[in-house]
């Protein structure tokens, strides 16, 4: 987990927090974390930002494509999946959400 430093150096396009946000800048890692990639991000380098942020502690990281209409959603026991006709779940805490909403 992070301490007193803003987490984590970049800004998500989406970050779902547990209880009230304590500012614009997270001290403390989303409960999710949801990306969305541009035509320069390339996968080698997304694929390493989503493993620094599982290790920082982030339960749910998800990347939503614009340009293929996908999303996935990985975590640190289940891995990498792709959401294919349903929605964004998580287990525990209820955050869903369909894909297809930030594609319209």
């Amino acid at each position: 987990m992070c301490s007193s430093k803003a987490f984590p150096l970049s800004v998500p396009k989406i970050a779902v927090v547990r209880g009230a946000a304590s500012g614009s800048i997270l001290t403390e890692p989303p409960f999710v974390r949801i990306e969305i990639l541009s035509p320069e991000d390339r996968g080698s380098r997304v694929r390493a930002r989503i493993k620094d942020f599982l290790e920082m502690g982030v339960p749910y990281v998800g990347g939503l494509d614009p340009q293929k209409k996908t999303a996935r959603l990985e975590t640190p026991a289940g891995g990498l999946r792709e959401v294919k006709g349903g929605n964004l779940r998580t287990r525990k805490l209820t955050f869903e959400v369909a894909p297809g909403e930030f594609f319209s």
